[in-house]
């Protein structure tokens, strides 16, 4: 699964959460946990699936690419840089 699915997924879990630890959120679903909990851990979500959705912290792949001297079947190779993806 795509990261940023899973962030929007994580994101959406979490206001949800925050929305339920509202005095009117409660009205409708009462939950077992205090609010200060509920809406500690809704933080928690928004938070991890910003985190994930943005990408933060993933490295993009570098790979590395000849350097050629020479034409034909005369070339070497004299060295190698690297390219990202």
């Amino acid at each position: 699964m795509d990261n940023k699915i899973i962030g929007y997924i994580l994101a959406g879990i979490g206001l949800i959460l925050i929305v339920l630890s509202s005095t009117k959120g409660q009205e409708f679903v009462p939950l077992p946990f205090s609010t200060p909990i509920i809406l500690g851990a809704g933080a928690l979500f928004v938070i991890a699936g910003i985190f994930l959705m943005t990408g933060f912290g993933s490295k993009k792949k570098k790979r590395e690419v000849p350097i050629y001297e020479g034409k034909g079947k005369k070339r070497k190779i004299v060295g190698y840089q690297t390219e990202k993806k």
